[in-house]
């Protein structure tokens, strides 16, 4: 495991490239230059990873999510990282055909012996804030939210 080391140097490396690179302003050619060096290291950081394989079923529905997101102009993240099921319930609930992971996993016919949130919470009351916090989301779409908060701050 001697690639482990390297690994570690190279991602330092990126990390230290990066807060050079926010130094400066956009179009500015030392930030361009360090912006190219940060994707050469990033590139050697996957192949000394030994890059992602991603199985052809995941594959095929991340390019579907892809080209439904680029139609829509809704913004694209990276994908791989999620697990087929979350995929699949980001892609019916992009497409519309479920709004919530309860109704995603009736219809995948998946029973969960967790209590529901009334159950677990008799105490609350019901009211629009509670629907919000119980209506459940992709995890993707929770990605993009806090990409969009970090851009605020």
């Amino acid at each position: 495991m001697s690639f482990i080391p390297e690994i570690k140097d190279l991602k330092k490396a990126y990390r230290i490239l990066r807060k050079e690179k926010n130094q400066y302003e956009k179009g500015d050619e030392k930030r361009i230059e360090l912006n190219s060096k940060m994707k050469e290291i990033k590139q050697k950081i996957k192949e000394s990873e030994g890059g992602m394989e991603i199985d052809p079923q995941k594959q095929a529905l991340i390019d579907k999510i892809v080209e439904f997101k680029t139609k829509n102009k809704i913004m694209i993240c990276e994908m791989s990282k999620f697990s087929l099921s979350e995929l699949e319930f980001h892609y019916m609930k992009i497409t519309g055909q479920v709004k919530t992971k309860d109704e995603y996993n009736k219809l995948k016919g998946i029973v969960l012996t967790t209590p529901s949130s009334e159950a677990a919470h008799p105490f609350l009351k019901k009211g629009p804030d509670l629907e919000e916090i119980s209506a459940a989301h992709s995890p993707i779409e929770a990605g993009i939210r806090r990409i969009k908060r970090k851009d605020v701050f």
